[in-house]
């Protein structure tokens, strides 16, 4: 496709794969390569030209995700678990789930891949799992809920909407807060360094549940914003184009 375009047209590559090296073609082709974590602008800097990789952090759109303040008022509160079931992130969700307590809280479960069976055959009397819940629906899914296990995105889209978010993915890294997310986004907020036991997953959500969703919100919108992204990108395309 960029072949398409003359020379003297400017090209950004966004890298969604953090550690991945570019093609020949790619590499003198493309005037920057925006890195959305500082992970990522740290392992591209060792095969790109100098100044070459950037970082511009992605976010979410904050008017498709709403703030929704209020708890859901149910008998038990909601948690979600918003992940896709692959990669081997489905053994570590066995885990939380494990050490959730299925009477104190209701637990759904929303995401697709190769553990979904498994889960069903494991915990599907005891949760409510959904596989696939169209994208323009999950502002909908996230506001009906208390906490929201998540990562990358789909912290982020739970964040925007006010929902106090623990971190899971590669590891668990329980609550994101103002204290932490600087270090939990190095690693687009998977928990990828993280050593916290899941076993505390009660503790968190239970600390979870007395947070105030301002909070979240004014965190979303100060470190998580699309907006941010656009500007960074439309900084980036003037600085080499001038």
């Amino acid at each position: 496709m960029l072949m398409q375009f003359d020379e003297h047209v400017p090209a950004f590559r966004i890298v969604h794969h953090a550690g991945r090296r570019s093609s020949d073609y790619l590499v003198p082709r493309c005037s920057r390569f925006l890195c959305m974590t500082e992970n990522a602008l740290s392992l591209q800097r060792r095969h790109l030209p100098a100044d070459r990789a950037v970082l511009v952090h992605q976010g979410v759109d904050l008017e498709r995700f709403p703030a929704v303040l209020t708890r859901s008022g149910g008998r038990r509160p909601r948690v979600l678990l918003y992940c896709r079931l692959d990669s081997g992130r489905e053994a570590l969700l066995d885990r939380i789930i494990e050490n959730i307590d299925r009477e104190e809280v209701l637990v759904y479960v929303a995401g697709d891949g190769p553990g979904f069976w498994d889960m069903s055959d494991r915990f599907g009397s005891e949760v409510i799992l959904i596989n696939h819940v169209p994208c323009q629906s999950i502002p909908n899914l996230l506001a009906e809920m208390d906490v929201v296990i998540s990562l990358g995105r789909g912290a982020m889209e739970a964040m925007a909407t006010g929902v106090p978010t623990l971190c899971a993915g590669h590891h668990y890294a329980g609550p994101v807060t103002a204290d932490n997310i600087a270090s939990l986004m190095r690693y687009n907020l998977t928990g990828a360094v993280s050593d916290r036991d899941p076993s505390l997953v009660m503790t968190d959500i239970r600390e979870a549940l007395d947070s105030d969703r301002r909070d979240v919100r004014a965190l979303a919108e100060e470190r998580l914003s699309a907006d941010t992204f656009l500007k960074g990108v439309s900084d980036l395309y003037a600085q080499i184009t001038a």
